[in-house]
């Protein structure tokens, strides 16, 4: 099982994929080494091969398997899934990380590891992921 640890201090900014990738490094701890082949590689291939899916995906798993009782992530998982016309809980997970949503899921997650038990439907972060979500 992975230990899902939460860095309070991650700066959310991105404009781009590749701030966006970078973020996401960050919150997954990643440590990326540069591949022999990669100074005949574009910018945008490097940066998406330096970019750790299977680690990733298991982090996914772990925070679904940690959150998917509340009943806040219940419902945002089932809004994140139908996004894309789902209905997959899972699938909402991938969805709430991905470059329009991953501002507004991360500090909800940061209530729910810092204080499950308080988290209500009255929380802020939830209110304005809510509020992206059904967009």
């Amino acid at each position: 099982m992975e230990r899902i640890v939460l860095q309070r201090d991650l700066n959310m900014c991105y404009s781009n994929n590749k701030e966006y990738r970078q973020v996401l490094r960050q919150f997954f701890l990643m440590d990326p080494k540069l591949p022999e082949e990669s100074e005949n590689m574009d910018e945008e291939s490097l940066d998406e091969l330096l970019f750790d899916n299977k680690y990733v995906e298991n982090i996914f798993d772990e925070i679904y398997k940690k959150t998917c009782k509340h009943i806040i992530f219940n419902e945002i998982y089932e809004l994140g899934a139908a996004c894309f016309i789902y209905s997959n809980k899972e699938l909402g997970v991938a969805v709430l990380f991905s470059y329009d949503y991953f501002i507004f899921f991360y500090p909800l997650l940061c209530d729910f590891f810092d204080s499950s038990e308080n988290l209500e439907k009255t929380n802020q972060n939830y209110i304005e992921l809510k509020k992206q979500l059904s967009r």
